[in-house]
């Protein structure tokens, strides 16, 4: 009996070492010694990962990534395939390699928003980081596009640029990451947040019209003839319990930013320096971005629920303004103290119950394995 007790806490012992990070980073959010724990955690979960629903496709594109069916894949991420397999890396040390630059670009692209990224990253951590062990190359993408988002808040001319570039540079390793072009919207447009939803839900509808006729496939048909890209324009209404659960996480954190872009308005008016480079007009900058993110919904209504994965990638820049926002400090008013504290216990449980439903329910628990499918562990 003691045997079978202690082989079921050695089976989820991964999972045992998931609670102990996150909480540690949800604890102590500016110790320097818990964000090199959980920026090693974060790149064993992706370079260390032993299984993942991509995990053989990967390993054979990497070792057949000179052959010309892979030609047409993205330029940057293939080049690194072919550099890395000609030196002799194996499909491992590979994983290793690309999950350490991913995790240095994660950790650099959230550290400009807050001083206390250890809690940003144990948020996510929970969700939706895990997802990053599977798709590599998404993954490259989202890291590049979490370091290039601090141009949308530069106001002078090169920062547009910059931002092009860096939006350029995501797609060769990722061709869906041509999406986030239109968060260059947010920097011209001065709608309120309650129009600009009006605005992108009417978006939503009318592109869902147009894609009933067909016309996209058609459009997108004329620069590519590739199999998988073209499927993602293949038409087929489709309705997922996900897409309710992903717009209550999304107004739920468009709620939250507006009472962080208050409470940091607040702040300023009276005189209370924070750490944070960002102010509160760039809080609502960055609900607009989330906002913005909700046009994906189209693309995941009318084409595949793969698109979901565009919704959810400024999501942690989201999180970032949360840490550095919700803190107390002694001169403010009681109740702002307790709305703080509040929200930084509600943030965590609100993140579980979303990855509980995405992971446990929608795919079916095997992102959940990713906790402890990692050599680690073995």
């Amino acid at each position: 009996m003691i045997l079978g007790i202690w082989n079921g806490i050695w089976e989820i012992r991964g999972y045992f070492a998931a609670i102990i990070v996150i909480g540690l980073g949800l604890k102590y959010k500016k110790s320097k010694i818990i964000t090199r724990l959980m920026c090693f955690y974060s790149w064993a979960l992706i370079g260390l990962n032993t299984y993942t629903a991509d995990f053989a496709s990967y390993e054979e594109m990497y070792v057949c990534s000179f052959e010309p069916r892979y030609s047409g894949h993205e330029p940057a991420y293939m080049a690194l395939c072919k550099l890395c397999l000609s030196i002799g890396m194996s499909y491992r040390i590979f994983r290793m390699v690309v999950a350490a630059v991913i995790v240095f670009l994660t950790y650099k692209g959230l550290s400009y928003y807050t001083k206390r990224i250890n809690y940003a990253l144990a948020l996510y951590l929970i969700f939706p980081f895990v997802g990053s062990a599977s798709g590599l190359r998404n993954s490259f993408s989202v890291a590049i596009m979490l370091v290039v988002s601090r141009y949308l808040f530069d106001k002078r001319k090169k920062a547009a640029i910059k931002y092009i570039l860096g939006v350029l540079v995501a797609m060769s390793f990722h061709y869906s990451s041509v999406f986030y072009f239109v968060f260059l919207i947010v920097r011209h447009n001065r709608a309120k947040n309650l129009t600009l939803i009006a605005e992108v839900l009417t978006g939503i509808i009318g592109f869902l019209v147009v894609s009933g006729t067909g016309f996209m496939y058609q459009i997108v048909s004329i620069f590519t003839t590739r199999t998988k890209i073209l499927s993602w324009f293949h038409y087929s209404l489709y309705i997922s319990k996900l897409y309710y659960v992903v717009f209550i996480l999304f107004f739920g954190l468009l709620f939250l930013l507006y009472r962080a872009k208050c409470i940091s308005f607040h702040r300023e008016a009276i005189g209370i320096k924070t750490e944070g480079t960002i102010k509160s007009t760039d809080i609502s900058i960055v609900s607009k971005i989330i906002t913005v993110s909700l046009i994906a919904f189209a693309g995941a209504i009318s084409y595949g629920v793969v698109f979901l994965r565009l919704i959810t990638t400024m999501i942690p820049i989201g999180y970032a303004v949360c840490s550095n926002v919700f803190i107390t400090y002694a001169k403010e008013r009681c109740d702002i103290q307790k709305e703080c504290t509040y929200f930084r216990v509600l943030i965590p449980i609100i993140c579980f119950c979303v990855a509980l439903f995405v992971y446990g329910y929608w795919i079916g628990g095997d992102f959940f394995g990713i906790y402890k499918n990692n050599l680690l562990f073995q």
